[in-house]
C-alpha cells in the first residue's frame, strides 16, 4: 500500500516533534544528575584528602561545552532560502520591534532566528521546516522527498544524542548506581580506600540533600533550559507540519 506524501510528512513531523520534546526533557534531567554527581565527587575527594587539584579538574570538565561542527558545501537550495526569508520576517530582531510580544516570546523568536540561520548554513531543511511549522508559515515550496529525507536525518541525530546521554556516567548515576560510580572515581583518582565506609557516607550525604558538605567547592545548581516553547510540562505540540 502506498502511503500518500502528505500523510508521510505528517507522521515524520510528529515523530520529530516528539523526539525534540523527549530530548529536551532528557537534557534537563541530565543536567540535574550531572550537577548532583559533581557535588558528590567533590565531597568524596574532599573527605579523602584529595580535593584541590581533583575538584578543579572535575569542575572544568563538567563545564566544558560542545561546539557545533560547521559543514562546508554547496549553496542552500532556493526553497530553503525562500523559507528562511519567511522565517526571518517573523523572527529577525528588527521584525520583533514591530510586534507586541512578551519578553519570553521575544527570546523564543530570537532563538528561532539563530537556529534557522544555522540550519540554512548547514542546509538542514528539516530544522527550517520545523521552525516554519511552529510559526504557522506555509512550507508548500519544499520538495516532499527532500522534506522527508531532512526530517528523517534529523530524527536519527536526535535519537543518537539521547542514546549518548543515557550512556554517560551522570545518567547512570541517577539509575541507582551511585555507589558504583563513586567507587570507580575512588579507583581512578588514586585514593587508597583506607576508609572503606567513605563512599557510603557520601551517598548518604547526597540522599540527605547535601547537608553540611564542602560548600566552598559546591558547583552552581543547574539552570532550566531557557528557550522552550510556551506550553505546559508534558504537553505536546499540536501542529508540526504543513496545513
Amino acid at each position: 500500500m502506498t502511503v500518500p506524501a502528505e500523510r508521510r510528512l505528517k507522521k515524520a513531523a510528529l515523530k520529530l516533534s516528539y523526539l525534540r520534546e523527549e530530548l529536551y526533557d532528557l537534557e534537563e534531567e541530565f543536567d540535574r544528575r550531572g550537577w548532583e554527581l559533581q557535588r558528590a565527587v567533590i565531597e568524596l575527594l574532599a573527605r579523602s584528602g584529595e580535593l584541590l587539584a581533583r575538584a578543579e579538574q572535575a569542575q572544568s570538565n563538567a563545564s566544558a561545552s560542545e561546539e557545533d561542527e560547521k559543514e562546508e558545501g554547496s549553496p542552500a537550495p532556493p526553497w530553503q532560502k525562500k523559507l528562511f526569508r519567511k522565517i526571518t520576517s517573523k523572527t529577525h530582531p528588527d521584525a520583533l520591534l514591530r510586534e507586541e510580544l512578551s519578553e519570553r516570546e521575544r527570546i523564543e523568536r530570537a532563538k528561532m532566528f539563530m537556529d534557522s540561520k544555522a540550519a540554512l548554513e548547514k542546509q538542514d531543511g528539516g530544522r527550517l521546516l520545523e521552525i516554519a511549522a511552529e510559526l504557522d508559515i506555509d512550507v508548500d515550496d519544499a520538495p516532499v522527498e527532500e522534506h522527508l529525507a531532512s526530517m528523517e536525518r534529523l530524527a536519527t541525530e536526535l535519537e543518537t544524542r539521547m542514546n549518548q546521554i543515557k550512556s554517560t556516567a551522570a545518567w547512570v548515576w541517577g539509575e541507582g548506581k551511585k555507589r558504583e560510580i563513586l567507587n570507580h572515581v575512588a579507583r581512578v583518582s588514586g585514593w587508597s580506600g583506607e576508609s572503606p565506609g567513605l563512599v557510603d557516607e557520601v551517598v548518604d550525604w547526597v540522599n540527605s540533600g547535601f547537608t553540611d558538605g564542602v560548600a566552598t567547592y559546591s558547583p552552581p545548581p543547574p539552570q532550566s533550559r531557557s528557550v522552550r516553547l510556551s506550553r505546559k510540562v508534558g504537553e505536546r505540540p499540536q501542529k508540526m507540519t504543513r496545513r
